[in-house]
């Protein structure tokens, strides 16, 4: 998930990430790779325990992602530019993660016995779909 980050960072330029002596891909970090496996883990987990969990996915994720857009300027990971806040979090991002979580525990539980190739697909389509979200969001919200 680092190429919506850079899209994010690059093309709409409203999002830049502190200055670290590590590795970057384009304007992003490489370990924010890692940073998105964290709040989807915990999503997808806690959806796997509902009932209703497509539904879980969505709501978890935008509670988890919200908190982290909402921490991360604090922090120092990342910072919005030219969006639209709401206590200093980027709201134009908010309805895509929510797509994010739930779109991959559908993944997940549609083809977590697929071949590779197959997973390695849909991660990418999911991907896309997630770049997609959030340049509509910020064309709406933004």
């Amino acid at each position: 998930m680092v190429m919506p980050d850079r899209f994010l960072a690059e093309s709409l330029g409203v999002l830049s990430f502190s200055q670290y002596p590590i590795p970057y891909f384009g304007a992003v970090p490489i370990f924010m790779a890692g940073m998105w496996v964290i709040p989807l883990f915990i999503a997808l987990s806690v959806a796997n325990q509902s009932r209703y969990g497509l539904w879980t996915a969505g709501l978890v994720g935008l509670l988890i992602f919200t908190a982290a857009e909402f921490s991360a300027p604090w922090l120092g990971f990342w910072s919005p530019h030219h969006v639209q806040l709401v206590a200093g979090t980027a709201i134009y991002i908010l309805p895509a993660e929510a797509w994010l979580a739930a779109a991959s525990y559908w993944a997940c539980q549609r083809y977590h016995s697929s071949p590779i190739s197959i997973r390695i697909g849909l991660a990418t389509a999911l991907m896309l779909s997630y770049i997609g979200a959030a340049a509509i969001g910020h064309m709406f919200l933004g």
